[in-house]
């Protein structure tokens, strides 16, 4: 009984609706349909969730990096013929001291060496001679004291 109720009004809706009110009906469902399909609330994914209290509670991957410094590898290209020792010096633009080792001008000499990641250049000194290095985005630096040859002649 309560079927054949429900049938009967939606076809005494269907008389009430004329052709002239279609496009109205069609923007009023369309306008329902928009309204009820973007207030849904996202799901998130992750649906394991835990509660950290403290800096030991949390758990990430073995190879995580929590370092936020780069090792540096610095290639320095000694001097033929020039027999001087003294101290070479790396320091960071704000004047902070990464290395110091005692190294012949004539050697070559590979220096590992730690400096924060946002660092961009170094100073490098030995004796009185001293020059800035651009540090890229390569861990391996490339080093000489020489100025190349633009002269030509």
């Amino acid at each position: 009984m309560m079927g054949h109720q429900k049938r009967e009004n939606i076809l005494k809706m269907g008389k009430k609706l004329s052709f002239k009110n279609w496009p109205k009906a069609i923007i009023m469902v369309a306008m329902i349909g928009a309204v009820s399909t973007s207030c849904k609330k996202e799901e998130d994914d992750n649906s394991s969730t835990a509660t950290v209290e403290s800096f030991t509670d949390l758990k990430v991957t073995s190879t995580f990096d929590w370092s936020s410094a780069r090792t540096i590898q610095l290639n320095v290209s000694g001097v033929e013929g020039v027999s001087a020792k003294d101290m070479l010096v790396i320091t960071t633009a704000d004047g902070t001291i990464v290395k110091k080792a005692y190294v012949a001008l004539a050697d070559n000499a590979f220096l590992d060496f730690k400096v924060p990641g946002y660092e961009e250049e170094l100073t490098i000194s030995w004796g009185t001679l001293e020059k800035t290095i651009a540090l890229g985005t390569s861990n391996i630096v490339e080093f000489t004291f020489l100025e190349p040859d633009t002269n030509e002649e």
